[in-house]
């Protein structure tokens, strides 16, 4: 059984020989079934039918990384992918995600990602593409006063900025630093 969604914070590598082996596929299959729960390594070894020991040096050795990375590197992955989707609070999405408190999770997140789960957050919004390129980018240029022209690169908005992309469509993002107080 082979994920169709593909953590972007595990090792590449990691994940790819986690599909394959039969005894960290079972393992992953086991974790996306009890995200939310806390995952220890016996129930991780029970699940792919192995001891304990066993199967702790069988998936550092086939996978490079060892189940506990896996784990926080996967739930770091899915509660990134859950901050670009919605604007679910961080300290739900922590518990959500299975870790245990917020501050573990913030810690674990700013280790993987490189910041905070609330700066992550605002850098996927602020970079998001808001509108596909039809004529919904034009009304909505029209609508910020810089319609019946070409929309030029970064067009100030007063804090925000509105960039229309041929086949990409229109990218509105916002400067808290540029905007007139």
């Amino acid at each position: 059984m082979e994920s169709s969604w593909v953590p972007m914070y595990v090792k590449p590598e990691a994940w790819k020989r986690a599909q394959y082996f039969s005894h960290a596929r079972k393992a992953v299959a086991y974790l996306e079934a009890h995200v939310a729960e806390p995952i220890t390594l016996q129930a991780a070894a029970n699940a792919a039918c192995m001891e304990r020991t066993a199967f702790s040096k069988s998936f550092r050795r086939k996978t490079g990384v060892t189940f506990s990375e896996f784990v926080r590197a996967y739930r770091v992955s899915l509660a990134a992918t859950t901050l670009e989707a919605c604007d679910q609070p961080v300290v739900d999405i922590a518990y959500d995600v299975g870790f245990g408190d917020a501050s573990t999770f913030e810690r674990a997140f700013k280790r993987i990602v490189g910041m905070t789960p609330s700066a992550y957050r605002r850098s996927v919004i602020g970079n998001r593409w808001a509108l596909p390129a039809d004529d919904r980018g034009f009304r909505a240029a029209q609508a910020a006063g810089i319609g019946g022209q070409p929309i030029q690169r970064g067009v100030n908005l007063g804090g925000g900025t509105m960039t229309l992309d041929e086949g990409r469509g229109l990218r509105v993002s916002y400067d808290p630093a540029s905007a007139a107080v």
